[in-house]
């Protein structure tokens, strides 16, 4: 049996490499728990029940909201407004299960 520590839930996300247009995102948690992922122009300081949003709350959206399947990986890729090109963009994932939540780290992309 192998351990690791590390911050959890884990958000990675990346221009996608077959359609530069795209975002491509994941994470792996618990069977059964939600996983929402938020996206900002910019970062924040929000305290919340689940510990600290890194996302600035006023230009917060919600891009995915889904529940982790049996093997607990989630990967999707994301299609950002033309609007938004060359804009540095914020994303931060939770992870909750119950009234139980933790927060990913927060991580930017440059959009081309």
């Amino acid at each position: 049996t192998s351990e690791a520590a590390g911050v959890k839930p884990p958000l990675w996300l990346l221009m996608n490499p077959t359609l530069a247009s795209e975002v491509a995102l994941g994470s792996f948690g618990d069977s059964g728990s939600q996983l929402r992922i938020g996206v900002a122009l910019a970062t924040g300081t929000t305290q919340t029940p689940w510990g600290v949003l890194g996302l600035d709350s006023a230009s917060l959206q919600l891009v995915q909201n889904i529940a982790f399947g049996l093997d607990g990986i989630h990967e999707a890729t994301l299609a950002p407004p033309s609007s938004l090109s060359g804009a540095t963009v914020w994303f931060q994932g939770l992870q909750t299960q119950g009234a139980v939540g933790e927060f990913s780290r927060v991580t930017s992309l440059i959009l081309p």
